[in-house]
């Protein structure tokens, strides 16, 4: 089944597709993956220029059509990155 990842840089908690929409738009969505027999996806995420203390939000979103809400998808819960400094 696909599933998507986005991510964005404040949080956020509204009624979303018979969830709650944890990131605040705007969104970056990463690009689609398919998950494997046991639900399971991974998501490369670019790192490029973060300052240390940014925070980045992500979620997933899903397919799914035997949800019981019967809206046919589901969300993950949210993910928080703390950016840090790496010292040597």
């Amino acid at each position: 089944k696909p599933a998507v990842a986005f991510y964005g840089f404040a949080q956020h908690s509204v009624p979303f597709g018979g969830g709650t929409l944890y990131v605040k738009p705007p969104l970056v969505r990463l690009p689609v993956q398919v998950t494997d027999a046991a639900g399971s996806a991974s998501f490369a995420f670019p790192i490029t220029s973060y300052a240390s203390g940014d925070e980045i939000y992500f979620q997933g979103w899903f397919r799914d059509p035997n949800h019981p809400d019967q809206t046919g998808v589901g969300l993950t819960n949210g993910l928080r990155i703390d950016v840090c400094q790496y010292a040597q």
